[in-house]
């Protein structure tokens, strides 16, 4: 019995090493075998994928205010040609009528 139970307790470590050593245990022992250098490089990939996501964000809002104002901008403008078309047309109403009525008095 004695020499059973040493058995398995010897067998399981040792399996369990050799897992360790495939990296097939979980994701933290796998790292743990991995060079620093990559470990440190991928962080550091990762943080400035956050910041360059916050960047893109920045940059998205602020195109999306310039977007905007051109627009309202050109809103303005094709508001004031609509209004100066809509004041011109009707002082040529006014001259027709004017015209018109000029013409029928003679």
């Amino acid at each position: 019995m004695k020499s059973f139970c040493s058995y398995a307790a010897t067998f399981s470590s040792s399996s369990l090493r050799a897992r360790r050593r495939k990296g097939q245990k979980d994701g933290q022992e796998r790292q743990a075998h991995w060079p620093e250098r990559v470990r440190e490089k991928s962080t550091r990939e990762r943080e400035g994928e956050r910041e360059e996501s916050r960047g893109w964000g920045v940059r998205v809002s602020i195109l999306d205010r310039e977007i905007k104002s051109v627009l309202e901008n050109k809103r303005g403008l094709l508001e004031k040609k609509k209004g100066s078309l809509q004041t011109a047309g009707r002082e040529e109403e006014k001259g027709f009528i004017i015209l018109y009525l000029s013409s029928s008095f003679h």
